[in-house]
């Protein structure tokens, strides 16, 4: 359903800047005498940017269109704020040089855990939202090591 409203959110931005540029610009220019295709393609460019401002927006909140993206996503929120592991497996400091994160500790509370237990149940959800039976070789490997991982965490 979200994904869904995130379609039609792009629709209505393009049929809006249909709409800006055929009725608003063209007035603008004659009235002021800009040049027209200047301010045509700077709505071009803010229509455009939000455009993609509405489909990450829905790729991040909701489920991802490819199960690939949905991978990413949860390695991602799986090692958010796990400064530790991210020293283990040294990424930041082989791919993009940064290593402040070395001398930070994770956080070991209780309320943390607790957070990070619903954001794995969550990821779990979104996981088996996927059709398993769609996927074969690699991806049905890295879609059951995924689900083992999310369930034993």
């Amino acid at each position: 359903w979200l994904r869904r409203a995130g379609i039609i959110a792009s629709i209505i931005t393009i049929i809006i800047t249909y709409l800006i540029n055929n009725y608003v610009v063209t007035r603008i220019c004659t009235q002021f005498g800009t040049d027209h295709q200047l301010l045509q393609y700077l709505i071009y460019v803010i229509c455009a940017m939000l455009i993609v401002v509405i489909y990450i927006s829905t790729h991040l909140g909701y489920r991802p269109l490819s199960i690939k993206w949905f991978y990413l996503r949860c390695f991602i929120s799986l090692v958010d704020e796990k400064w530790m592991v991210l020293s283990l497996l040294r990424i930041l400091e082989h791919t993009i040089g940064y290593n402040s994160h070395n001398a930070l500790l994770d956080d070991i509370s209780l309320q943390k855990h607790q957070q990070r237990a619903m954001n794995v149940k969550s990821e779990l959800q979104t996981l088996r939202k996927y059709r398993r039976e769609l996927y074969h070789g690699e991806d049905l490997i890295s879609y059951d090591v995924l689900e083992t991982y999310l369930t034993n965490l």
